[in-house]
């Protein structure tokens, strides 16, 4: 999924470089990954909500905001790192006979992919 993603962008802003494709695809693989982690959590704290409002976890988590952007910036990297030129000649193998990356259902899939995690996240924490 997140390989498709990365393609997608890829072959879409090849155009603009190497490097921008990669960073493009990057960064939208990253936010990918980042949503559906979130949801994850986000289902993870519904079920064990009365552990988590009683131990001192909120406290510290909306108090060290800076360990967040440390956090993201390393995981970014990672994501930098996974997505080396190997990699990307790897995707571009795998998904070579597929048509182009503008293609409307391509699209549709990556929104798809991205928005329903938020949406869901979004039910799941406003139950509450």
């Amino acid at each position: 999924m997140y390989d498709f993603i990365f393609f997608v962008l890829y072959r879409a802003n090849l155009k603009d470089g190497e490097d921008s494709a990669r960073y493009n695809g990057i960064i939208i693989v990253s936010l990918a990954l980042l949503i559906h982690i979130i949801f994850v959590l986000a289902i993870i704290k519904e079920i064990f909500i009365k552990q988590y409002q009683s131990t001192g976890i909120t406290y510290w988590f909306n108090h060290n905001r800076v360990v967040y952007i440390i956090l993201l910036i390393l995981f970014a990297f990672i994501v930098y790192r996974y997505y080396n030129s190997n990699k990307i000649k790897r995707v571009m193998n795998k998904y070579v006979n597929e048509d182009s990356p503008t293609k409307p259902s391509y699209i549709v899939k990556i929104l798809l992919i991205l928005l329903l995690p938020i949406i869901g996240a979004a039910i799941i924490l406003s139950i509450h």
